[in-house]
């Protein structure tokens, strides 16, 4: 097999296995954002402001409630900007994907950005 031939299959068996680990970490990003917002519900609808155990990890930890939904709030913005973060990852690596295997025409369109606020009462207050 010819050397050029063997790196380019090489690099795309590599971006197809990091595509598929970024799908699943997006999942992972999902289910915890989930188990979040069941949290805050929770604490949102408790009548009384008891102290509150939080699992971080390995350890428990005992903290105020007013607390505890500042941590899972923050942990929720984390998540969210991971996931972002994430999704832009698979888009590049899935456009580099196309154009290795001669299909980058497939992919054109994939990268479009909405208009900003901003950008729309510009484009249509004249």
């Amino acid at each position: 097999m010819d050397p050029e031939v063997k790196k380019v299959l090489m690099e795309m068996e590599e971006l197809g296995e990091d595509v598929i680990t970024d799908k699943q970490q997006l999942v992972d990003f999902d289910r915890r954002r989930q188990h979040n917002r069941e949290a805050l519900r929770f604490l949102k609808e408790e009548q009384t402001d008891k102290d509150q155990w939080l699992f971080l990890g390995s350890f428990f930890l005992k903290k105020k409630k007013q607390d505890v939904i500042k941590i899972i709030n923050t942990d929720q913005k984390t998540m969210d900007e991971e996931g972002e973060r994430v999704q832009q990852s698979i888009k590049a690596k899935t456009t580099k994907l196309h154009q290795l295997e001669g299909r980058a025409n497939e992919v054109k369109g994939f990268n479009l950005k909405p208009l900003g606020k901003e950008d729309y009462n510009a484009f249509f207050s004249t």
